[in-house]
C-alpha cells in the first residue's frame, strides 16, 4: 500500500529533476530524525552513568560511616581534624579536612571526625559521583542517632 502511495505520488512529478529533489530532501530529514535520536540515547546513556557513579559514591560512603564507627569503638578519642566552623560544611569536608581516606572496589572514600565533636563525616568518591554523609552519635554506649545525606 506504502509503494502504492509513493508511486501515485511520483506520477504527479512532472520531471526527472523535481523526484531527485523530493528523494534527496525526505534523505535529508531522514538523516536529521537519525542524528536527533542518536543525540537523545547518548544524552541518556550519560545520565544513566552519572546515576551510577553517584549511587556507587553513596554506598562508598556508607561503608565509610560503617568503617568510621568501627574505629571509634576501638579508639574512643580517635579522631582527623581540628574543628571547623560551620558545621555540615559539605566543601570543607570533600576538600580540605583530613580524613582517612580507604580505596574500596572501584572508588574511596574519607573518613572524617572533628576533634571533640561527635560527628562523623564520609565522603565516597566514584568517578565524578560524590556523596556526603554526616552521623551524630552518642559515645557511651555507642550509639548513631541522626543520619543525613549533605
Amino acid at each position: 500500500m506504502e509503494a502504492n502511495i509513493i508511486w501515485m505520488f511520483m506520477r504527479g512529478i512532472r520531471s526527472k529533476g523535481q523526484a531527485l529533489v523530493i528523494v534527496l530532501l525526505m534523505i535529508s530529514a531522514l538523516m536529521a530524525a537519525g542524528a536527533i535520536f542518536v543525540k537523545i540515547v547518548f544524552s541518556e546513556r550519560s545520565m544513566v552513568n552519572l546515576y551510577v557513579q553517584k549511587e556507587k559514591a553513596y554506598y562508598l560512603a556508607e561503608a565509610g560511616i560503617e568503617d568510621g564507627k568501627a574505629t571509634i569503638a576501638a579508639n574512643l578519642n580517635w579522631f582527623t581534624d581540628n574543628p571547623h566552623s560551620p558545621a555540615d560544611d559539605s566543601a570543607w569536608v570533600m576538600n580540605s579536612a583530613k580524613g582517612a581516606v580507604s580505596q574500596f572496589g572501584s572508588g574511596r572514600y574519607k573518613i572524617v571526625r572533628e576533634s571533640g565533636k561527635n560527628v562523623i563525616y564520609s565522603v565516597g568518591y566514584s568517578g565524578s559521583g560524590i556523596s556526603v554523609l554526616r552521623v551524630k552519635f552518642n559515645i557511651l554506649p555507642f550509639k548513631a542517632y541522626e543520619f543525613k545525606i549533605l
